[in-house]
């Protein structure tokens, strides 16, 4: 919709420091059409649901009881979390958004007031069945300290979740991919909006969607032909991605295959 709406005349609307001028498509009330429909479809999808199930979870007694218990307002301060802790993997990228970085950046101030109040506003502890499974979960937050039901932890990595993203939109923007960066963040807006209205905040539900936005951002931080034929600049890029791989190869061995091995023995 977003894409549509900067197609049309009504483009000429959004603010420069959004989206520059430059990098706006030629205005036509066509490309709005085409993104009113584009929104619509999932709308359309979603209102099926609700015809057959009265609401937006299956009438199954476990399915209400687990996933419509009421909004999830620590889905937030954990995506951002993940964002922290999976964006050291990509910090070569976010570095280059600091470049010409001002003594007082309020973009970074906002960034950081931000992740911090979605850390610290809602109760972020540990919840058994509820926030409790993957490594963030537990053991991280479940043995770090909490003060009144907010877990420290979430609270120190949710602000650096938020710095990263604002850093890898601007090494994105520097390479000219600025509205193809802005349009990613909106969408995984809409994304964590979905799983806020969600009781449950497991991990599994979270770290696919955070790692291809990661990745993504990297990606367009990357100068034309650097995936290719990468210099040392994409090299500082790319062979962080490989580790992150190893990483979660790693993991997968030590929290899946290893278990199950030890079971059949």
């Amino acid at each position: 919709g977003f894409v549509g709406l900067l197609g049309s005349p009504l483009g000429r609307l959004v603010p420069g420091f959004v989206v520059p001028a430059a990098s706006r498509p030629a205005g036509s009330w066509a490309c709005l059409g085409a993104g009113c429909v584009g929104g619509a479809l999932p709308v359309a999808v979603v209102g099926v649901f609700l015809w057959l199930w009265g609401g937006l979870v299956p009438l199954s007694s476990d399915a209400v009881t687990q996933h419509a218990a009421g909004v999830n307002l620590a889905a937030p301060a954990f995506a951002l979390s993940m964002c922290a802790v999976l964006g050291v993997f990509y910090v070569a990228s976010a570095w280059r958004g600091l470049a010409g970085l001002k003594r007082v950046d309020l973009w970074v101030v906002g960034a950081v007031v931000v992740g911090a109040l979605a850390a610290l506003l809602p109760a972020t502890g540990w919840m058994r069945n509820v926030r409790d499974y993957g490594w963030l979960w537990r053991p991280s937050v479940q043995k770090a300290p909490d003060a009144a039901d907010r877990s420290l932890l979430l609270a120190l990595l949710a602000p650096c979740g938020a710095l990263v993203l604002l850093c890898l939109w601007r090494s994105a923007s520097a390479r000219g991919s600025r509205l193809p960066a802005l349009v990613l963040l909106l969408s995984m807006s809409g994304w964590l909006l979905a799983q806020s209205a969600n009781a449950m905040a497991w991990q599994r539900y979270f770290e696919p969607a955070v790692l291809v936005m990661l990745v993504w951002l990297a990606a367009m931080s990357l100068g034309a032909g650097e995936t290719e034929e990468p210099g040392r600049e994409g090299r500082l890029v790319l062979l962080p991605a490989v580790l992150l791989g190893l990483f979660q190869a790693g993991l997968t061995v030590m929290l899946v295959i290893r278990p199950g091995l030890v079971g059949l023995l």
